[in-house]
């Protein structure tokens, strides 16, 4: 993260509507100043902005005031050439002169007022809507020279603050000999990649990229695993573990050294020899409660019984077998030298430093997400977008596809001042083996801790699984603890309901009485009654990154969204709240695509 140049902060009204917008700067002498502009002067706002050289940050200014900047600028008639990154969510960047405008939340991914210890201010007591507003609803151009001052007080305020957080903040990571860049995975790689003296990735030979063995091992890379195993419990036990990544990081051996890329006979004979790597094999996984190996179907991952295919790391791939799969056949296999534990004193280095400012600290909580990004980092897409403002010079693609990946600028966003182009980017962070290999781990020791725990029938005792979390009926005894990649007793939970995979409510007992706990990934609201009764859920935010309406980035929509009662990838077993896995048949039935389902008829016939 270069030193800050300026941070700068909008404040609007109805979401869209510019009120006013704050600066604060070192001025003459190094004096820190800060300017504030309202709606009269915004095009004197913008062009003050773009005279700024260097790095100007605003706080999630990705998802809000970096889509106000570019409206802006092509309203004002701003002509420098400005070349933006975007995921489809938000903006990373963009670039516009000599200024380049970041969000600091890309780095430090957490709430403003958490970020600033509090510092932040607050117009609560503006507020007349009486809706619990947080004050915002007095935010309008119509306001009282005073209510305005206020406003303006308050916008000043967030600058402020943000400027000196981000001092905070540079001078732990300087204490901890963390790099900071633009974001928070691209600060871990730096990081370890200079303390450790790593290589860059090995898909990168001079000019030469190797896209296609690149995307034969990413295939071992899945995500976490959430499931239900019963929909109803009426009481139990929570159980997270203690950093889950950042314990895989520092024990598991990763492969390094140089690849090999084995077919057929010699790619099973590399299994026998068990050399670390990643294995495209023919699995038969019998009828059990929990299978452990992930499989994609269509557009999600299963966990099904039966036989398929698949890619998996060595060591899932072994676990597996370890718990009754049988490995019929391997077809392909990617294969290292060897393979070392790599970041053990890094991550124990973090750890204690995150314990001694305190789990719960600002700090506490930036570390453990520093060294959580790391796997991400590893599997990072190589697909890129980057959409190009006003460009001096437009360079036509030359595959005249929107789909093409030769570089080349094509019409964004319905007008004729916006381009995108695509292309294939290997990073030098792009290890995709050790990102499969670190989550490989963690879903196995999550896969132990389900097991380790039965009910009066032999059967596993749990209720709920995320990555890091386990919910059973019956206490746990397996690698319980306060220590990295322990899990931690978080006591008992009452009436646990889950509507679907990462949708859920309990209540948490406790001495002032039970607390209700509500987990609703996607939804804004916290209204159980009106999740559970599938009711329609609206909401408002502002457009995709990636997505402009009728070429304005800076648009309010409207969106809703409601949570149908299913339990992913497993079957109900009757009229009871008990699951089962699909089988993988069943599984293609409901996930899969005409082409998957084709593909295992053939792969049946020929006796796959």
């Amino acid at each position: 993260m270069a030193k800050e140049a300026a941070c700068w902060d909008i404040e609007t009204e109805d979401w869209t509507t510019f009120v006013c917008g704050a600066i604060h700067e070192r001025g003459v002498m190094g004096k820190k100043e800060t300017t504030v502009y309202d709606w009269r002067h915004e095009e004197d706002y913008v062009k003050h902005l773009l005279s700024i050289e260097g790095p100007l940050y605003s706080f999630n200014g990705g998802r809000f005031d970096m889509k106000w900047l570019l409206d802006a600028m092509h309203k004002y008639g701003v002509l420098e050439p400005r070349r933006v990154m975007a995921k489809p969510s938000a903006i990373i960047s963009i670039k516009a002169g000599k200024a380049e405008f970041l969000d600091a939340c890309l780095t430090f991914p957490m709430k403003l007022k958490e970020f600033t210890n509090g510092e932040k201010g607050n117009l609560r007591s503006l507020c007349q809507c009486g809706q619990d507003c947080g004050g915002f609803c007095a935010i309008r151009r119509d306001a009282s020279s005073a209510t305005l001052g206020t406003i303006k007080d308050y916008n000043a305020l967030d600058c402020e603050s943000l400027w000196d957080g981000i001092e905070h903040f540079q001078t732990v990571a300087a204490g901890l000999d963390i790099d900071l860049c633009s974001t928070i995975g691209a600060s871990a790689w730096r990081t370890v990649k200079r303390r450790l003296s790593l290589p860059n990735s090995p898909y990168i030979l001079g000019k030469s990229k190797r896209f296609a063995l690149w995307g034969l091992v990413r295939a071992a890379y899945y995500g976490g695993r959430d499931e239900i195993f019963k929909t109803e419990s009426a009481s139990g036990f929570q159980y997270d573990v203690n950093s889950m990544y950042p314990a895989a990081i520092a024990k598991t051996p990763l492969p390094i050294g140089s690849v090999s890329l084995w077919q057929g006979v010699e790619a099973m004979a590399a299994w026998h020899r068990r050399e670390p790597g990643v294995y495209y094999a023919s699995v038969q996984v019998p009828r059990m409660q929990i299978p452990p190996l992930p499989c994609r179907v269509g557009w999600r991952t299963a966990y099904p019984t039966g036989k398929f295919s698949g890619c998996w790391t060595e060591p899932e791939l072994r676990y597996a077998e370890s718990v009754g799969v049988t490995v019929t056949s391997i077809q392909t296999a990617i294969t290292w030298e060897e393979e070392r534990v790599l970041f053990t004193d890094w991550v124990n280095e973090m750890y204690a430093a995150r314990m001694k400012f305190g789990k719960a600290s600002r700090e506490g909580k930036w570390l453990k997400l520093v060294m959580n990004s790391l796997t991400g980092k590893f599997g990072t897409n190589c697909d890129s977008q980057v959409i190009h403002i006003d460009p001096r010079e437009v360079e036509p693609c030359a595959c005249g596809s929107d789909e093409c990946e030769c570089g080349g600028m094509t019409p964004f966003g319905g007008t004729d001042w916006m381009f995108q182009s695509r292309q294939k980017v290997l990073y030098q962070c792009s290890r995709p083996e050790w990102a499969a290999y670190l989550t490989a781990v963690s879903r196995v020791e999550l896969h132990k801790q389900l097991l380790a725990g039965k009910d009066a029938w032999g059967q596993s005792d749990a209720v709920y699984c995320a990555t890091d979390s386990c919910f059973s009926e019956g206490k746990r005894e397996r690698n319980i603890g306060a220590g990295l990649g322990q899990w931690l007793d978080e006591g008992p939970y009452e009436a646990f309901e889950a509507m679907a995979p990462k949708v859920y409510h309990y209540w948490k007992p406790g001495d002032a009485g039970p607390k209700e706990k509500v987990r609703c990934k996607g939804i804004p609201t916290r209204d159980w009654g009106k999740i559970a009764r599938g009711e329609r859920i609206e909401f408002e935010s502002m457009t995709g990154a990636r997505s402009p309406v009728n070429g304005k980035f800076f648009v309010r929509v409207k969106s809703h969204r409601r949570v149908t009662r299913n339990t992913g990838s497993r079957v109900l077993i009757g009229d009871g709240p008990e699951t089962r896995p699909m089988s993988y048949d069943e599984a293609l039935g409901f996930f899969g695509t005409e082409k998957e389902r084709e593909a295992n008829a053939v792969s049946r016939s020929d006796g796959v």
